[in-house]
C-alpha cells in the first residue's frame, strides 16, 4: 500500500494527477485496506477478559484473611465440588473479588502451596460445544467440565499451563453461566 501511494504523490508531483484524483486514489486505496480487513477471519476464540486466576495455599480462611484485611476483597462465591481438577484438598474453593466482579481469584488448598492452578478467560456469549468444536478442529486438546449448570472448557497451553474458558460474565458461581453470585 506504501507503494500505491508513494506512486499517486509522485504522479501528482509529476503533474500526472490532478490533486482531485490523488484524493479519489488514496480514498480508493483505504476503502480497499479496510473492506479486506473486515473480511479477514477473527480469532477461532475471541475472548473478552481475564476472568479469574486460582491459587493454591496452605490454609485457605488464613489466605482469605489475608486478601479481605489488606486488600479489601469480598468473597462473591464458594464452590465445594469433588470433581475439581485442582490436586489436593478437599475440592473447596473461596473466590474473592477486587471490585465489583466478576473478575475474581479463587483460592484453595493444594499442594504445593503457591502454584496458580490455572487462569480463566471470558469468552463474550460463551457456547461450550461451539468453543470446543472450534478448537477441536484445529488440533487443541479440550474437554468440558460440567458444575452445577455452569459448563466450562479446560485445556493446556503448549507449556501445560491449565486454561479455563468460561463466559464473560462467570464469577465461580452458579446458574447456566456460572454467573449468579452473592
Amino acid at each position: 500500500m506504501t507503494d500505491a501511494i508513494n506512486l499517486l504523490v509522485q504522479q501528482f508531483q509529476n503533474g500526472q494527477l490532478s490533486r482531485r484524483e490523488v484524493v479519489t486514489g488514496l480514498a480508493a486505496l483505504f476503502a480497499a485496506a479496510t473492506g479486506s480487513a473486515a473480511q479477514s477471519p477473527g480469532p477461532p476464540v475471541a475472548v473478552r477478559t481475564l476472568n479469574h486466576a486460582s491459587i493454591s495455599v496452605t490454609d485457605i480462611k488464613r489466605s482469605v484473611d489475608f486478601y479481605q484485611s489488606l486488600f479489601g476483597m469480598r468473597i462473591i462465591s464458594q464452590q465445594g465440588t469433588g470433581n475439581n481438577p485442582i490436586a489436593g484438598g478437599d475440592g473447596s474453593v473461596v473466590n474473592l473479588a477486587p471490585g465489583a466482579g466478576p473478575e475474581f481469584i479463587g483460592i484453595y488448598q493444594g499442594k504445593p502451596a503457591g502454584d496458580i492452578g490455572h487462569f480463566c478467560l471470558g469468552v463474550q456469549n460463551f457456547d461450550a460445544d461451539r468453543v470446543l468444536a472450534s478448537l477441536q478442529s484445529r488440533g487443541v486438546k479440550a474437554s468440558i467440565r460440567t458444575r452445577g449448570q455452569s459448563r466450562e472448557i479446560f485445556l493446556t497451553d503448549p507449556d501445560n499451563i491449565s486454561v479455563q474458558l468460561t463466559d464473560a460474565t462467570y464469577c465461580g458461581g452458579s446458574g447456566l453461566r456460572g454467573n449468579e453470585c452473592k
